[in-house]
């Protein structure tokens, strides 16, 4: 797995980082879509709906974790906000004002704003890699 910076073709160059995995093999369609989840950029904190996340779990256990979960955060609070929500506020304000104030709120945000590849990130993928061959090999 990896990182790959690019640029857009367009009047603005404006750069985007991505993940990238090349695999010579063939995956299957549940690996597909796990690997799909894997190659999103994240930065170890994520914003989910309340109501998404009390009926999120596939089987049981997981439905039961994210229960626990749930309930633990609604002792949490923490506001959402965009860019575009500090330029609804003050319609006379420039995009470089708007964006010093963004700057300044991601000075005090919990967010980290890092892109990065870790151990845990390669060890899933190679889990992946590996299950789709036992598969393979089993079958034929």
């Amino acid at each position: 797995m990896g990182l790959v910076l690019t640029t857009s073709t367009g009047e603005k160059k404006v750069p985007a980082v991505h993940k990238m995995v090349i695999y010579r093999g063939r995956l299957e369609q549940t690996q597909e879509e796990e690997l799909v989840h894997m190659l999103k950029l994240d930065n170890t904190e994520m914003h989910v709906d309340a109501a998404v996340l009390k009926n999120m779990g596939r089987t049981t256990e997981e439905r039961e974790f994210f229960e626990k979960l749930s309930d633990m955060l609604l002792r949490t609070s923490y506001y959402t906000i965009d860019g575009a929500m500090l330029k609804g506020i003050d319609r006379k304000l420039s995009h470089v004002q708007i964006s010093s104030l963004f700057s300044l709120l991601r000075h005090y945000s919990e967010d980290r704003y890092t892109m990065r590849l870790d151990d845990i990130e390669d060890e899933m993928l190679f889990e992946l890699i590996r299950y789709n061959k036992r598969v393979r090999d089993a079958s034929g």
